[in-house]
């Protein structure tokens, strides 16, 4: 008995995260309030975010052709660092000295973790990849997007902290969908 054919290992990163969104807001969210997003739309935060997530996941999943899809990953953990200081520049929001210590330490270990004693070759070989460069961009897009999500949040006129979550979470989900679907029609498609 062969192995069956994935009809998704022949898809593009945008078109396989694309098939992700489509599912996810076709199951999730298929009953959004319409009203209330209409009421309470977020601003271009949502939108910018929800951009930024779709690029940071495009390499992410870029980073599962390469080889060193480890070192990556690893690369894509300063999203931490890079949220405090894109959180800082943004919104002003500081962070507490135990918190930079933190992230400091965390930022440590991803450095450290991402050299692998046996590899070889220079640490500017060894750090300065494909898929270090992938992982280190992922993590500056998802810091991006989170930071903008939670502009966006903050912008929303209600009290209720639930509803601005999903008010945002609406708009973020529904500009995906619309983008990746205009990026798919336009660009590739064959692959849909």
């Amino acid at each position: 008995m062969g192995l069956r054919h994935n009809w998704r290992d022949d898809l593009s990163d945008v078109a396989l995260y694309a098939t992700k969104e489509i599912e996810h807001g076709c199951v999730e969210h298929g009953r959004c309030d319409v009203r209330a997003f209409c009421l309470f739309c977020p601003t271009i935060g949502s939108c910018l975010g929800g951009l930024a997530q779709i690029l940071a996941t495009v390499c992410v999943v870029a980073l599962f052709r390469e080889r060193n899809f480890a070192v990556g990953i690893t690369f894509k953990k300063t999203e931490v660092v890079q949220a405090a200081l894109i959180g800082f520049i943004i919104l002003g929001e500081g962070v507490s000295i135990l918190g930079l210590v933190a992230i400091l330490v965390g930022l440590t270990g991803v450095l450290l973790l991402s050299s692998a004693p046996e590899a070889k070759g220079s640490l500017q070989e060894r750090l300065f990849t494909r898929a270090a460069g992938l992982g280190l961009a992922s993590g500056l897009l998802f810091a991006i997007s989170g930071v903008t999500y939670r502009a966006a949040t903050l912008e929303v006129g209600a009290d209720a902290p639930l509803l601005r979550a999903a008010v945002t979470l609406s708009a973020v989900t529904l500009m995906q969908f619309c983008a990746m679907s205009l990026w798919l029609r336009v660009f590739e498609q064959g692959q849909i």
